[in-house]
């Protein structure tokens, strides 16, 4: 799998289009009551998980889903990509603004992301290949001291190393994490970024 995050699969289906759209038009209210990073497991192949892993989230039990129609909306993404991809587990994720992951590396697990909304403050960090975890804590207590001023943030981060990168995603487009070290920021003062994370089986 390569190193670098890029984007591998555009969707081109209305599902998902009516998902970002209900997610984008959510009132300051319903924003209002997502004030931590939401991740829950919405599905898992059993078969190749073996029946270890914890407990599989209903996705009508998803809190920034508030209306029965939407639910089905997202279920017919959730089997769309079930039906496209072989994948081992999947993810749905909700950062509101001005938080963020701390810097990682998947270590070969294959994940794969689509977000519903886009936005020029949503950054993904992308380290240099042979980043230690020393350097991401560095990266992270800086992005920790730094997340009011982002933009600062990113002139530090991009002058630090040049192969480091700095990559906003584009809606209803699959990306690859690849092994490289990485993290998501939320910039926006007043948008949540939502997103499903996926594994690809071979």
């Amino acid at each position: 799998m390569d190193n670098n995050i890029k984007s591998v699969y555009e969707i081109k289906n209305d599902y998902f289009n009516k998902v970002s759209d209900y997610l984008e038009s959510l009132s300051d209210e319903h924003l209002s009551q997502l004030k931590v990073i939401n991740n829950y497991l919405i599905y898992i192949n059993k078969d190749y998980f073996n029946n270890k892993e914890k407990f599989v989230e209903k996705i009508e039990k998803i809190p920034f889903l508030f209306n029965n129609k939407i639910v089905n909306d997202y279920k017919n993404c959730v089997e769309f990509l079930k039906n496209t991809f072989n994948i081992g587990r999947m993810w749905a994720m909700n950062y509101p603004p001005k938080l963020y992951l701390k810097f990682h590396k998947d270590h070969g697990l294959k994940r794969h992301v689509i977000s519903f909304n886009e936005n020029e403050m949503f950054f993904n960090y992308e380290c240099y290949n042979m980043i230690t975890d020393e350097k991401m804590s560095e990266y992270d207590q800086n992005l920790k001291n730094m997340k009011n001023d982002p933009l600062k943030y990113n002139e530090y981060f991009l002058n630090d190393n040049p192969k480091n990168r700095i990559i906003n995603l584009e809606k209803n487009k699959i990306y690859s994490f690849g092994n490289c070290g990485h993290s998501f920021f939320n910039g926006a003062t007043n948008k949540n970024r939502f997103n499903i994370v996926f594994e690809i089986i071979d």
